[in-house]
């Protein structure tokens, strides 16, 4: 028996592990700090990794924003940039994979302070994806044998492009501006669209500004400064019926604010570089044999699971978050609220239920505010957990990877003691699925059919039985069948005898 064979190309995309970075961050101030208000970290890593066999190697930069207290009540900054390398091991890492890395600070500790030295130790959470294409053996055929074969998609990933472009947002500030403390910038992806040779996203930027006035006293100021975009990529080799994946980053290194000074008010320009970070999927459909026997031999098959996964098409999910959180009973109470900053967003967890996605996480922020008695600008790091759902024709098997903006930050406080928190939120959504099929690897011939002694057969066919099946149990071809029973429904409505002849063979 003579068998064919075909390889089925196919990708398969997986969470690889979560691993934490510290980094020691060493920070000399331009004068002495009485009081650490704020410490705001972003990250920022170079799309290009280097693989190898068990290793991943990652470079970046953090980013440290440190606001505080002078001696002589003066709220200021100053700022530090610290290079990191990262090598993260696992042994499905290797030189002919993807890779997509999604790099967070999660806290940033003050671990020992003198006058103008501080030591910040930031932990950064790296979660790693790997991307590979890989191929499943089947048979397609063996000669003297009928096949009945089933339709299977999958895909391949064909290539993976990173686009930067720079986006300018622009307002005016009456009063003028003294000293800009801290910008922060968060990215919203919108859509994202491709067609042949080309890929156009679009989104919203949304910038807070942390300053202090033109004023005779100085007041901590805050601003927000919103900015839609759209922008068009040339991507070669992309087409229409292409599935993709996209990661997008600010380039926060890159960021500059610029005050440009005028008559009674001043405009605040803010460059924001951006980079969107493609992986495109080519769809594969090809025929598999599911089931197959031989007409003159007793044979036997070996059937294999194949798996791989299929990028879903990704979604938005807008949301509200709200809550509150009460000050300690020996905490000053809150006189005066002066602004939220350092406000970052941390997804705990995403899963899809019957239907529904949800995005759970964790709100973190630093309130300044001042109180009477004390006279000085107290500051208090806040916690609000929040789960956002939406509706979805995801499964439950669907592994969620996701990216979470806020806008229209807002802050109250009743009674002095009890802090609100309310802001909106859009979480950007893309998704992989586990594919499954069991197809026919292997046939081998195991013995011959009995010879026939007889020229008519009856068989009793069931409802619901196929041809196939039928055709299988008498060991003859479909065709032979329906030839000489015309009528027959397939799979069967009823219960049926269906006639069978056979033309004898001439004996030589």
């Amino acid at each position: 028996m003579e068998n064919n064979y075909q390889n089925i190309p196919m990708v398969k995309k997986k969470k690889l592990m979560t691993e934490q970075l510290l980094v020691e961050n060493n920070v000399i101030t331009s004068g002495d700090v009485v009081k650490i208000l704020a410490t705001s970290a972003c990250v920022v890593i170079s799309p290009e990794f280097v693989s190898c066999d068990g290793e991943l190697t990652i470079n970046g930069k953090i980013l440290l924003n440190i606001l505080y207290l002078t001696g002589d009540g003066e709220v200021t900054n100053t700022q530090e940039v610290s290079p990191f390398t990262f090598k993260a091991k696992n042994n499905l890492i290797d030189g002919n994979g993807k890779y997509v890395v999604c790099a967070s600070a999660i806290s940033n500790d003050l671990t020992a302070r003198g006058g103008n030295e501080l030591k910040i130790v930031s932990t950064i959470n790296f979660d790693i994806y790997g991307i590979k294409n890989a191929e499943q053996k089947c048979l397609s055929g063996a000669d003297k044998c009928f096949v009945k074969t089933k339709e299977i998609t999958s895909l391949s990933h064909t290539g993976n492009v990173c686009e930067k472009f720079d986006e300018e947002l622009e307002t005016t500030v009456r009063g003028g501006v003294s000293k800009i403390l801290s910008t922060t910038v968060e990215l919203a992806v919108k859509d994202v669209n491709f067609g042949t040779g080309f890929a156009s996203v679009s989104g919203d930027l949304y910038a807070k500004i942390l300053y202090v006035d033109g004023g005779e006293n100085k007041e901590i100021r805050t601003l927000n400064v919103e900015k839609a975009f759209k922008q068009e990529f040339e991507t070669e080799g992309t087409a229409v019926d292409m599935q993709f994946d996209v990661m997008p980053y600010v380039v926060y290194d890159d960021v500059k604010t610029e005050i440009v000074d005028g008559e009674n008010e001043c405009k605040i320009i803010i460059n924001v570089p951006m980079m969107m970070c493609f992986n495109f999927y080519k769809t594969v459909t090809f025929g598999c044999i599911d089931d197959m026997y031989a007409e003159d031999s007793i044979i036997q098959t070996q059937k294999q699971t194949v798996e791989f996964d299929d990028i879903l098409k990704p979604f938005l999910c807008d949301g509200k978050i709200e809550g509150s959180v009460m000050l300690p009973q020996d905490s000053p109470r809150v006189d005066k609220l002066l602004c939220a900053t350092n406000v970052k967003t941390n997804t705990t967890g995403a899963f899809v239920l019957d239907g529904r996605a949800s995005f759970e996480g964790i709100v973190t922020a630093n309130v300044l505010y001042l109180n009477d008695e004390i006279g000085e600008i107290q500051s208090v790091e806040i916690e609000i957990p929040y789960i956002i759902t939406s509706n979805t024709d995801y499964d439950n098997d669907t592994d969620l990877y996701c990216l979470t903006s806020l806008s229209d930050v807002d802050v109250m406080v009743k009674k002095g003691k009890e802090i609100f928190f309310d802001a909106k939120a859009r979480v950007f959504a893309e998704g992989s699925k586990k594919c499954e099929y069991e197809v026919v690897t292997d046939v081998q011939k195991v013995g011959d059919t009995p010879k026939r002694d007889n020229s008519l057969e009856i068989y009793f066919g069931k409802a619901g039985e196929t041809i196939w099946d039928i055709a299988k149990n008498l060991k003859i071809s479909s065709e032979m069948i329906l030839s000489q029973n015309p009528n027959l429904n397939d799979p069967l409505d009823q219960n049926e005898n269906i006639a069978i002849y056979y033309q004898r063979k001439r004996q030589k």
